[in-house]
């Protein structure tokens, strides 16, 4: 199958843990990998979900109604909801905690608090967008500040003066980067490997990534550049090095989106198949899709993607997610008898107007899962 058909994406894992999460159209959520703490099986019924993050071996999820939903490991709470369950636009996840933004735009934090990462400096309010580093936070005010909190020892909350007119952030392991209205990266924090020395000349960017001890860099030409460590390949950007559209960053590995909707990797796990230390989930070995994509993200031994358009329709697949099997079957059985309205009866999948064996049997014949 083509590899297309992405929309966006999340990643999260650990060592032992890698895992990924992949958002459909639909609001269906597909999860690979690693599943040591149930952290690929997702929430049930796993629908109307518009956004998704992967912490280290917990999922994040954001629903159409402005509510989360959260699986996998809960050791440090990072599965336990804040109350109430309402009203957010965005969500992060790194290691073991969590963040989420409310539609007032005060943040919300839960699970691994030490460091203070639970402490949002106040006034906590006037965010417009959040990320989460190994053990701390950013978050972007709509003044175009930034704010940082949680562990300082590589000054990684220390953001450069003049701490204005910043358009977005997001955070390493480490280090954090900001991008300025002007095309401009600032970056701070550990730089043993040069993750802040951002190449010359600095400006044209229009998107920026940062994994554990590399950065990368969108230019507006739609070509990629990359600083830091150099292990495992990650300096090695396919060529051609333009039409790139997106960019995300795991650990070890990159990956970037294509205007045609087809994602490039490189770096550890682009040997397909090879099973050596630190590829041993092919995290750089981008899914054959039948559909184009459109946004990326990378974690620590593997990757994410969300897809745009809906898989080809299979008769009988009345949720959308690709199979027919027993969530179907339950929507067929509900809406078993004359259909009220004829022109909006999905398990009438025969078409005279009511659901009945008829339906049942087809149904059954694409039986899939």
């Amino acid at each position: 199958e083509p590899n297309g058909g992405f929309i966006d994406i999340a990643a999260g894992g650990s060592w032992a843990s890698a895992h990924g999460l992949g958002l459909k159209a639909d609001g269906s959520l597909v999860g690979w990998g690693s599943d040591i703490h149930f952290q690929t099986n997702g929430p049930h019924p796993k629908v109307d979900i518009v956004d998704v993050a992967a912490g280290y071996y917990v999922g994040l999820g954001l629903k159409e109604d402005g509510s989360l939903v959260a699986w996998g490991r809960n050791e440090t709470g990072q599965s336990d909801l804040p109350e109430p369950n309402r009203d957010f636009v965005a969500i992060a996840t790194h290691y073991e905690h969590n963040l989420a933004l409310r539609e007032d735009g005060s943040i919300v934090t839960w699970g691994y608090g030490a460091h203070g990462l639970a402490d949002v400096p106040e006034p906590n309010s006037g965010f417009v967008d959040i990320a989460a580093g190994g053990r701390h936070s950013l978050g972007l005010k709509d003044d175009g500040s930034v704010v940082a909190w949680g562990q300082n020892d590589y000054g990684q909350t220390e953001v450069p003066e003049p701490n204005s007119g910043f358009v977005a952030v997001v955070a390493g392991y480490e280090h954090s980067l900001g991008l300025k209205e002007d095309g401009s990266v600032v970056a701070w924090g550990r730089n043993t490997h040069g993750q802040i020395d951002v190449p010359k000349p600095n400006s044209g960017f229009v998107d920026i990534a940062a994994g554990w001890f590399h950065s990368l860099g969108l230019k507006e030409d739609g070509s990629i550049v990359v600083w830091g460590s150099n292990t495992h390949g990650k300096f090695d950007v396919p060529e051609p090095n333009s039409g790139f559209v997106d960019i995300a960053a795991g650990t070890y590995h990159s990956m970037a989106l294509r205007a045609d909707g087809s994602v490039v990797a490189w770096g550890s796990g682009s040997e397909c198949g090879v099973m050596r230390f630190p590829s041993l989930f092919g995290q750089a070995c981008p899914p054959e899709l039948d559909r184009p994509v459109t946004a990326i993200a990378g974690g620590v031994f593997h990757s994410h993607a969300i897809v745009t358009e809906a898989p080809p329709s299979i008769p009988g697949d009345l949720t959308g997610d690709g199979t027919v099997g027993g969530a179907d079957l339950g929507v067929l059985l509900s809406e078993w008898g004359e259909c009220a309205d004829p022109d909006d009866c999905p398990a009438d999948l025969n078409g005279d107007g009511t659901v009945g064996g008829a339906d049942l049997g087809i149904l059954l014949s694409n039986w899939t899962n």
